[in-house]
Order: C-alpha cells, then sequence, then structure tokens
C-alpha cells in the first residue's frame, strides 16, 4: 500500500462528507496554565525552544487543576493534527472528566501540527508533564496518545528526559507507531527524484530512519512506566507489528470484538479503545479479564456517539490529510540532536547536528 495513495483517497472522502459542516473552534473556555516554569533535569538536554512556547501548547479544560482525585490525563495528538482535532468533542474531553475517580483533561498542541523534527516536539512533551504533575492531585501525570503523539514523541521523551518516568502514571498509545512506518521512502510509494514531498516528522517515522533506529536502540520496550498499546487490524497507516510492545499490555482491538472496522484516523472516538484506556488509568495497564463486551459498541458509562456528533471528527480527518499531504516540505530527514551522539557511541558524530538534513 503506497503512502499518498492511501492518503488522498481517503482525503477525497473525507473532505466530501465533512466540508459541508463549518470546522470546531481549537478550544472551548479553557484554563490557562500558569504553573511556574520548570525545565530539565541536571545532565538532560536543554531546552531548544522558548519556556512560552511550551506553555502555549498546553490546554486545560477544568477551570483549576489539582481537584480531581485521578489526577491529570495529558492528550498527545498525531501527525497532521492539532490537540483541539483530536480530541475536542471526543470521549477524552466529554466523558472521561465525569467518570470516577474524576480526571484533569488537558491537551497538547504540537507545533506545526507535529510536521516538523519530531525531536523536538517531544520537548513539549517534556515540559508538559513536568509542568502538569506539580497541580495534579496524584503529583503524577498519564499520557494517552494517538499515532505519533502514542509511539514517537512520548517515546523519545522518556529516553532521553529519564526523570520524567517517575511522573508518569500510566501511559496509552492508540496507533502507535513505535517502529514506524513502511521501510523507506521508496516503500511509501515516494519517488526519490523529488524527496521535497513530505514533511520532516514523516521522514523520521519511516522504519528504516535514523530517527527511528536511535529511538529504537534506547527504547526498545516500556520504560518502565505502566504502558498500553491498542491498535486495529484495519489500520491503514500504522502496522499492528508496529504498534505492539514488549513490556506493553498490548491489544488488536480485533481480538476483543471480532472483526469490527477501525482505521486510523477515527479510532480516537472508538469505544472499546476508550474502554482500555480508562481501565489503564485506573490500575496502570488495561486487562483484558475486566473488558466487557458491551464496551465494543458502547462507552462505559452506557452512552452511545451518534454520527452528527462524529462529524467534527470526520472534519478534522479532512485537516489532518491535506496538511500531511500538502505542508512542511522538507529535503530529507533532519539530522540526529547532538544529545543523541553524546547518549548513544554508536551513532556517528556527523549524524548529528543542530541543523541539517541527511543527504
Amino acid at each position: 500500500m503506497q503512502f499518498l495513495t492511501t492518503l488522498t483517497a481517503a482525503l477525497s472522502v473525507f473532505v466530501a462528507a465533512a466540508t459541508a459542516f463549518p470546522a470546531t473552534s481549537e478550544a472551548p473556555a479553557a484554563a490557562a496554565l500558569h504553573a511556574r516554569a520548570v525545565y530539565p533535569t541536571k545532565g538532560e538536554p536543554p531546552y531548544s525552544q522558548n519556556v512560552t512556547d511550551y506553555k502555549g501548547a498546553i490546554t486545560c479544560l477544568p477551570a483549576t487543576l489539582g481537584s480531581a482525585p485521578g489526577g491529570v490525563v495529558l492528550l498527545i495528538h498525531g501527525t497532521g493534527s492539532t490537540g483541539g482535532e483530536s480530541w475536542l468533542h471526543g470521549p477524552y474531553t466529554d466523558i472521561l472528566p465525569t467518570l470516577s475517580p474524576g480526571f484533569d483533561v488537558c491537551y497538547l498542541t504540537l507545533p506545526y501540527r507535529a510536521l516538523r523534527d519530531a525531536q523536538v516536539s517531544a520537548e513539549y512533551v517534556v515540559y508538559a508533564v513536568k509542568s502538569l504533575a506539580l497541580k495534579s492531585a496524584t503529583k503524577k501525570v498519564s499520557i494517552i496518545g494517538h499515532s505519533q503523539g502514542a509511539g514517537v514523541n512520548p517515546q523519545w521523551a522518556m529516553a532521553y528526559w529519564p526523570s520524567i518516568l517517575k511522573k508518569i502514571s500510566s501511559y496509552v498509545a492508540i496507533s502507535g507507531d513505535f517502529r514506524g512506518v513502511f521501510g523507506n521512502v521508496t516503500d511509501a510509494g515516494v519517488s526519490t527524484k523529488n524527496l521535497t514531498v513530505l514533511s520532516p516528522s514523516l521522514f523520521q517515522q519511516f522504519a528504516g530512519s535514523h530517527y527511528m533506529a536511535a529511538q529504537n536502540r534506547i527504547a526498545p520496550a516500556a520504560l518502565t512506566v505502566n504502558t498500553t498499546s491498542i491498535y486495529s487490524a484495519f489500520d491503514e497507516v500504522v502496522r499492528p507489528s508496529s504498534s505492539k510492545l514488549d513490556g506493553a499490555a498490548n491489544f488488536l482491538i480485533q481480538d476483543l470484538c471480532g472483526p469490527i472496522i477501525v482505521d486510523h484516523f477515527l479510532q480516537v472516538v472508538e469505544f472499546s479503545t476508550f474502554a482500555l484506556a480508562y481501565d489503564a488509568l485506573l490500575n496502570g495497564k488495561a486487562d483484558a479479564s475486566r473488558f466487557k463486551k458491551t464496551y465494543c459498541n458502547t462507552y462505559v458509562n452506557g452512552s452511545k456517539k451518534k454520527l452528527i456528533n462524529v462529524l467534527p471528527n470526520l472534519y478534522a480527518v479532512a485537516a489532518d490529510i491535506a496538511n500531511i499531504v500538502f505542508t512542511n516540505k522538507s529535503p530529507g530527514e533532519p539530522l540526529l540532536k547532538p544529545y543523541v551522539c553524546a547518549k548513544d557511541a554508536s551513532v556517528p558524530a556527523a549524524n548529528c547536528g543542530d541543523s541539517g538534513y541527511f543527504p
């Protein structure tokens, strides 16, 4: 399956369904994060962006943080999306805060729709975890991520800023590409004569990229954090073999619910995925023994989302695909940051730099 062919075909379908409906606003009246600035622990890589940029990327839905016994849940979106497009009006913002024992829900909006250097996006995860843990009732943060925001940014953040590990109570990956997508640009159906067709983070997410090699040398499995990975056999972007992570509680949706069709983009509103994520928040990791068959077609609170409620998410899918295909072009994969060479002696010095691309 060719990557661009898949994205373009999906774009035509979802644009037709979604453009008749207005785009939803990026955020409701949301609480601003007024935590004191937090910085990397001694010995860890310094931030490359302004602290105000990291702060501005965090949106918290409750008026105040710290009152929910279940602590803070941080939602991280995938490639081409935003925090609002991926999560607003879905179960993680509309239902999760109402469930026992109560959760403060925040979402992260990565710069340039997570299309630029994924190494920089990981810094936003680091800052969010550190700052939100200070305000959380549990003094820890639970992470729920989708796609790049599941298998790439959190893994990199935990691998190179390990001080955040003790601040994470659970980590739920939805369609996470821990091992990347496809092997290289040729597998993706991209002409090697015109590599500017892709964005930096897409180059980094190829299974054969320097980025993926570095991540999986230092983080080949769950990094001592309670990890749950949830994925679908019908995912048109990330193969199940890329989402399965050693040391994690791994769930193929079809093993629990039979041959239901759940695609990559709309897994963020799917019933069973939400049930498993909620179970992980309550127990550290999800467990099949606690899963009920009713969760295959109903949310854990008994509600069902009507089609009209899902249309904003369809609109978001169209925006995701359009941004992936048409914006933020790059001549190739960004060089690894200098801290990668400093930590991993197997990486040649020529592969690291603050700017530039691999030939």
